[in-house]
C-alpha cells in the first residue's frame, strides 16, 4: 500500500496538471468532452503498456484504468465513454469487439454510479469510500467477468479452467492493480471534489463582489446626480438670495427716501404752510374791523401776497408729492 500511495500522488499530480491545462484551453462542452475522452484514453493507452510486476501478487498488472475512473469525473456525456472504450483497444493485445464491451458496459456503469453519488451531496471522505467501492464494482462485477467472457469468445483462455476458477485467477493477477485503482482515483474523486467546491465558491464570490461592486457603481452615480442637483438647488437659492439682498436694499433705500420726503413733507407742512396761513388769518381779521379804504387796500395786497406765498407752499409739496410717488 505503501508503493501505491507514492505512485498514486505522483498519478495525481500528473493528471492534475495535465486536466488544467485542457481545462484552461478549451470551453465548449462538447469539445471539453472530446479532450477529455482523448486525453483520458492516451493516458490510459500508456500506461497500459507498463507491465508490473508486484512481489507477493500473481502475474503482471498495468494501471491503465486509473486514467479511465479519473475521467468519468470529467465527461458529462456518458456518450463519449463509446469513444473512451474504442482508444482502450490500442493498448490491448487482441482488440476485438468483445475487448470493447469489455469496458464500455464497465465504464458506462461507473459513470451512472459517480453522477448517483455526485447528486448525495456526501462528505469527502465517505464520497472517497463510496468511490473505492465503486471501483470494487468496476472491477469485481463488470470489468473481470466479462474480460474472462472476452477470452472465452477470443479462445484465448484456458479450457480446463471453469468460470469460478477463472474468475479467482484473474481477480489474484489483478489485486494490485484494483488496490491502486481504487484508492488513486478515490484520492483524485476527492482532491476534485475540494477543487469544486472551491471553484464554485471562488465563482460565486465572485460574482458577489461583481454585483456589490455594480450596486456601489450604481449607487455612486446616484450620489453624483443628486449632489450636481443639490448644487444646483444651491446655485438657485444662493441666486435667489442674492435677489433678495437687492430686493431689500432697493425697498429699504426707497422706504428711506420716502421717510425723508416724509419728514421734508412734514416740515413744509409745520412751518412753510403754517407761516403764510397765519398771517392770512391775521390779516383777515385786520379787514374785518378795518373801515379805511386805503388800509383795506394794503390789507388786500398783503392777504392776496399771503395767499400766493401759500400756493407756492402748496404747489412745492404737491411736486414733493408727486416725486414720492414716481
Amino acid at each position: 500500500m505503501g508503493g501505491s500511495g507514492v505512485l498514486g500522488q505522483t498519478l495525481i499530480s500528473l493528471l492534475v496538471y495535465l486536466v488544467e491545462i485542457k481545462k484552461n484551453t478549451l470551453e465548449n462542452p462538447f469539445l471539453k468532452d472530446l479532450g477529455y475522452t482523448i486525453l483520458f484514453g492516451a493516458l490510459s493507452a500508456m500506461l497500459g503498456s507498463v507491465r508490473i510486476q508486484i512481489p507477493g501478487f500473481e502475474g503482471y498488472s498495468d494501471l491503465r484504468e486509473i486514467p479511465l475512473l479519473v475521467s468519468i469525473f470529467y465527461i458529462r456525456n456518458p456518450l463519449f465513454i463509446t469513444g473512451l472504450s474504442l482508444i482502450t483497444l490500442l493498448g490491448t493485445v487482441h482488440p476485438s469487439v468483445a475487448v470493447f464491451l469489455e469496458h464500455f458496459v464497465s465504464l458506462f456503469f461507473s459513470w451512472f454510479a459517480y453522477h448517483a453519488i455526485e447528486k448525495r451531496k456526501m462528505p469527502n471522505v465517505l464520497l472517497g469510500i463510496s468511490w473505492m467501492l465503486t471501483t470494487v464494482l468496476y472491477y469485481g462485477a463488470f470489468l473481470i467477468p466479462l474480460s474472462i467472457f472476452a477470452r472465452q469468445l477470443l479462445g484465448i483462455s484456458t479450457a480446463t479452467k471453469n468460470f469460478i476458477d477463472s474468475y479467482w485467477s484473474v481477480l489474484s493477477s489483478v489485486k494490485f492493480e484494483m488496490v491502486a485503482s481504487a484508492v488513486v482515483s478515490s484520492l483524485y474523486l476527492m482532491r476534485f471534489e475540494v477543487t469544486q467546491s472551491l471553484e464554485t465558491a471562488n465563482k460565486n464570490l465572485e460574482d458577489t463582489v461583481r454585483k456589490r461592486t455594480q450596486q456601489l457603481s450604481e449607487a455612486n452615480e446616484e450620489l453624483k446626480t443628486l449632489n450636481q442637483e443639490l448644487l444646483a438647488s444651491n446655485e438657485e437659492v444662493a441666486a435667489l438670495n442674492e435677489n433678495l439682498k437687492t430686493m431689500v436694499e432697493e425697498r429699504t433705500k426707497k422706504i428711506n427716501h420716502q421717510l425723508t420726503k416724509l419728514m421734508e413733507y412734514s416740515h413744509m407742512n409745520s412751518h412753510e404752510v403754517r407761516a403764510p396761513l397765519a398771517r392770512m388769518l391775521g390779516l383777515l381779521s385786520l379787514l374785518k374791523i378795518e373801515n379805511n379804504e386805503e388800509q383795506r387796500k394794503e390789507l388786500n395786497d398783503r392777504l392776496y401776497a399771503a395767499s400766493q406765498e401759500l400756493d407756492d407752499v402748496i404747489k412745492k409739496m404737491n411736486r414733493l408729492l408727486e416725486t414720492d410717488e414716481r
